[in-house]
């Protein structure tokens, strides 16, 4: 099945899918609200029951048809959505990717050409690790717990920064 006549336009069958589960919703929730004013045990309460069951078959029929249009494909990822996320160069410190990883695998997927731009700000791999646990920290969708762990791992770091510094004082008065 088509999903799409173009890239603003869906196509009338998925179009009139999605009318139809709006309407099937509707009903499904009607029946709740119904089944509420009938007294238990009725047939009136039954029937009520026996179609939002019905109605719930027919929701979980028609998510299962819409997943299986799209066959698997997540039009997010096509080539022409690929050709944009590709527009902006990868940064590089030496051979370590510091940002773009989540473009590069689709860059690499459809086989776009992509730039990469070396950042030669950083002395060392903490220099590296201490801004890619900066980036991550100033995200909003971490749990307290990976919040956690990269406070630790950032410490760890600084720590080790400090002690060697230390250290190269200590055999600069020595000398």
């Amino acid at each position: 099945m088509k999903i799409k006549n173009s890239d603003t336009q869906y196509a009338g069958l998925v179009i009139a899918m999605h009318w139809l589960m709006l309407v099937v919703l509707a009903l499904v929730y009607a029946c709740m609200e119904l089944r509420g004013l009938a007294t238990k045990g009725t047939d009136l309460y039954n029937n009520v029951k026996a179609l939002h069951f019905s109605l719930g078959l027919c929701v979980i029929g028609l998510v299962v048809l819409r997943v299986g249009a799209r066959g698997g494909r997540d039009p997010r990822c096509s080539q022409a959505s690929s050709i944009q996320i590709c527009r902006d160069a990868l940064v590089l410190s030496g051979d370590l990717l510091m940002d773009g990883h989540n473009r590069y695998a689709p860059c690499m997927k459809h086989r776009i050409p992509f730039e990469t731009r070396q950042n030669t700000l950083f002395k060392s791999i903490d220099d590296v690790h201490l801004c890619m646990i900066e980036n991550h920290l100033g995200r909003r969708c971490l749990s307290d717990y990976q919040h956690g762990v990269l406070a630790l791992r950032k410490k760890e770091i600084l720590l080790r920064a400090r002690s060697a510094t230390v250290g190269r004082r200590r055999l600069h008065v020595a000398a």
